[in-house]
């Protein structure tokens, strides 16, 4: 459930509501929110490992990082197929 959270927050962040942003970057757009998405997904996954650290996770935490990435993956091809909605697809 905090995986989808995390998830659904990062695909959210990828998409603004305002147009400033794609005026000022031009050609760097992609790139930008490429790295937003990247940044914002290892420091989710540092956040997620040091919370576990006195627990046992069955699966460990490289089951942990493919559960994180396939849901944030789900995420940003739902925020560029639905805009806005982008967190319909990991909730889903």
């Amino acid at each position: 459930m905090i995986e989808t959270a995390i998830a659904t927050i990062i695909a959210a962040a990828t998409r603004s509501p305002f147009g400033e942003s794609e005026r000022a970057t031009g050609r760097w757009l992609p790139y930008l929110r490429l790295g937003l998405a990247l940044a914002l997904t290892a420091i989710a996954v540092g956040a997620l490992v040091a919370g576990s650290a006195g627990a046992h996770l069955v699966g460990g935490e490289l089951e942990l990082l493919r559960n994180l990435a396939g849901l944030v993956g789900i995420g940003l091809v739902s925020a560029s197929l639905l805009g806005a909605y982008a967190w319909v697809g990991p909730i889903a």
